[in-house]
């Protein structure tokens, strides 16, 4: 269900909105103010870094990626588990 919602969010952001790099896109910016898990962050990252590979390469990864990604998390334990999921995906940089 997550990988549905992103990716149709992914595909309006193209068709719709006229960004063609999607989640990717630098004038994109995501918010999620009840991230708990993080589970749809972690998929949007994904998705938008997939976007990002397929048109700039690997090679492409000294290139920035455009999007902003926010969230706000109550409890020490969403924030940690949210960590612990996102290098668990093979994000590296996470703070």
């Amino acid at each position: 269900m997550v990988s549905y919602i992103v990716r149709s969010v992914h595909w309006l952001l193209k068709e719709r909105f006229l960004k063609p790099e999607g989640l990717a896109d630098s004038t994109v910016t995501v918010l999620d103010p009840a991230a708990g898990t993080l589970t749809f962050l972690v998929e949007a990252t994904r998705v938008a870094v997939e976007e990002f590979i397929s048109r700039y390469g690997e090679g492409g990864r000294e290139r920035k990626m455009g999007s902003v990604i926010y969230t706000i998390s109550y409890t020490l334990f969403g924030i940690k588990y949210a960590e612990l999921k996102a290098v668990c995906n093979g994000q590296t940089d996470v703070i």
